[in-house]
């Protein structure tokens, strides 16, 4: 930030809650509200109220002076984020004169450094710009617009780039900026529609409808966009779910209709990737399967270069590091294989299919470095949303 009566560049820093300026610690969060540190070494407890959509309408502390409860700022919200005039419009925050901290009234050269307020976002107001910082994107809330454009604005064509929470700032808050679920009867009617970063469309059964728009309705709105109560109503109401083509759909909500999520890949790059550093590992080594009297069985590994065998009369064996290769590299081209025959069979789309053998070939032909990329691709596959691309791929039913 610059000041612009000293031309003075200012550096915040955000971590985990933490902000700092420069390298003062401003202030840090707690369940209810915030810590305001002054000084290095005073800290004073603030807390907020919040209402349904998290929009922070009073902020209150103990006045160190009085040692009375005193309220630091009180804010109403126009449904699109603008503030109501004519309430309290007193402003105040903790400073420090001549060692004595006191509540003095925010000023153009002396401001509160929290600035979060509608939604919870932060206030950007340098350079006069007014905007709310939701993190990928800036809001106005003058315009009940967005300044930056959906980088996914392409899957929602129906919606513009610029659109606020689907244009129901009532009930709705985007925390995260992503994708909606879109909830219907089997007619095609909308239900409601949830942020919840699942871009698909779940249809309800009719007998259903009314027992989830009751659930729908009684949820606190900061947990209808939540992943944890979306896949709970899937699966209590859910008959199917339909995306299009390309459409990011999360495995929690596929899941959550009963269909299991394939860890088979995980499994055959995790053993690849333990057979491979095996391989590293017993590099030169040798073994023995009996005593030096070859009486007992008594297996035993020795190390690289060691040549003791010969001179105790132990028989022993190398190829205990080809034997892992040539497990691991059988391995990985039953899992290319697999692959393959899914994508002939039609379980996988073409782009899903090539992208599964072209990674199980690198894991099998790449050693440590190519298995490593190879179970990397297969977490991500489970962990991360799904791309589906063909039509077949785009409908779950219970």
């Amino acid at each position: 930030m610059t000041d612009e009566s000293t031309s003075q560049i200012t550096n915040t820093h955000y971590s985990g809650g933490f902000q700092y300026t420069e390298d003062h610690l401003d202030f840090f969060p707690h369940a209810e509200g915030y810590v305001n540190v002054i000084d290095y070494s005073a800290f004073h407890y603030v807390y907020t109220y919040k209402d349904h959509l998290g929009n922070i309408r009073l902020k209150y502390t103990l006045d160190p002076d009085t040692n009375e409860t005193a309220i630091l700022e009180e804010n109403h919200y126009y449904p699109y984020g603008l503030t109501h005039q004519g309430y309290n419009a007193d402003h105040k925050f903790f400073f420090a004169i001549n060692e004595i901290i006191e509540l003095v009234e925010v000023t153009s050269i002396m401001d509160d450094k929290y600035k979060y307020k509608f939604n919870g976002m932060e206030w950007q107001d340098e350079l006069d710009l007014n905007h709310y910082d939701f993190g990928a994107r800036n809001y106005d809330a003058a315009l009940g617009r967005w300044m930056n454009v959906d980088p996914l604005a392409d899957i929602q064509p129906d919606k513009t780039p610029y659109h606020f929470v689907s244009n129901n700032p009532i009930t709705r808050v985007d925390p995260t900026g992503m994708l909606d679920t879109h909830y219907e009867d089997e007619f095609g009617k909308t239900i409601v529609e949830t942020n919840d970063g699942n871009d698909a469309t779940v249809v309800i059964a009719g007998d259903n409808v009314k027992a989830f728009q009751e659930d729908f309705n009684n949820t606190s709105v900061m947990h209808q966009d939540g992943a944890a109560k979306n896949a709970e109503w899937i699966s209590k109401y859910g008959e199917g779910m339909v995306a299009q083509g390309g459409a990011t759909v999360q495995p929690w909500a596929i899941g959550a209709l009963g269909h299991d999520v394939d860890y088979s890949g995980v499994a055959f790059a995790a053993a690849g990737l333990t057979l491979s550093v095996g391989e590293s590992a017993l590099e030169g080594t040798t073994f023995r399967l009996f005593n030096n009297k070859g009486t007992n069985f008594s297996p035993k590994l020795y190390r690289s270069g060691w040549r003791g065998g010969s001179a105790g009369q132990i028989k022993t064996y190398g190829g205990a590091s080809k034997g892992f290769g040539f497990a691991g590299k059988a391995l990985g081209w039953y899992g290319v294989g697999n692959a393959g025959l899914d994508l002939i069979q039609g379980k996988t789309t073409g782009v899903q299919g090539i992208a599964d053998i072209g990674f199980g070939i690198i894991g099998t032909l790449g050693g440590k470095a190519g298995a490593i990329i190879s179970l990397s691709y297969e977490l991500g596959k489970i962990a991360g949303p799904s791309k589906w691309y063909g039509s077949d791929d785009t409908k779950w039913f219970k």
